[in-house]
């Protein structure tokens, strides 16, 4: 599983997904997408599940008030942050024997990748 972090994309705009996104994380999605290339489907499916801020130990800091957690719960387009389920319901998915997913980077953060930038 890879995690994003904070980046917020525009999936459909490579240009701001390069602004954003730091080496590591491209080196993750690139490399899912070439070994889902690599003629090695059927048998092996490549995907990373790409989460936004998740209620998990290693955000425990950023959401330790109430307020903290409000705020940035609120910069989704469903307001609140992520829990451990919603990343984990996407991974039982994938590993569905009948899934036709191959290749991608699938975003669990509440519709936040879909927000354009402000000016």
């Amino acid at each position: 599983m890879a995690s994003f972090g904070w980046a917020s994309f525009d999936w459909q705009d490579p240009f701001l997904i390069a602004q954003e996104l730091s080496d590591e994380e491209r080196m993750i999605m690139e490399t899912a997408r070439d070994y889902a290339q690599a003629k090695l489907a059927p048998r092996v499916r490549v995907n990373c599940i790409a989460p936004s801020l998740t209620d998990t130990p290693l955000a425990a800091r950023m959401l330790s008030s109430d307020a903290m957690r409000k705020a940035l719960g609120e910069a989704h387009p469903i307001p609140r942050v992520g829990a451990p389920d919603d990343v984990a319901a996407l991974a039982e998915l994938l590993l569905e024997p009948t899934s036709f997913i191959n290749g991608q980077v699938l975003a669990v953060d509440g519709g936040r990748s879909t927000l354009r930038p402000k000016n």
